[in-house]
């Protein structure tokens, strides 16, 4: 994962590339993540769960804007600008 930085889009062993931390979680852990987080994991290991889960909770709804509603994909609210860029996630907590 990241911690304390906020980064553009880097492959791991790109000169200067932030350093995660690797929390030691075992199966049936929760781990909170507040703000915009990088988010790296392996895929499972095992052939039988449990498997690890994500759920996205938000507590602010500027008139219904920024949050996950069930639709495709919760990245929706990022993917939709015609020119495929995301936009700083300032400009859509703005509503854009």
């Amino acid at each position: 994962g990241s911690w304390q930085s906020s980064f553009p889009f880097a492959q791991a062993d790109t000169e200067g590339a932030p350093q995660g931390v690797t929390p030691p979680a075992r199966p049936g852990d929760v781990t909170l993540h507040y703000g915009d987080g990088l988010h790296v994991a392996p895929p499972p290991s095992g052939e039988a769960g449990p498997f690890r889960s994500c759920i996205l909770i938000g507590f602010k709804n500027a008139a219904g804007r920024g949050h996950h509603r069930g639709e495709r994909h919760y990245n929706d609210v990022l993917l939709g600008a015609d020119d495929g860029q995301i936009p700083d996630m300032r400009t859509v907590a703005r509503g854009r």
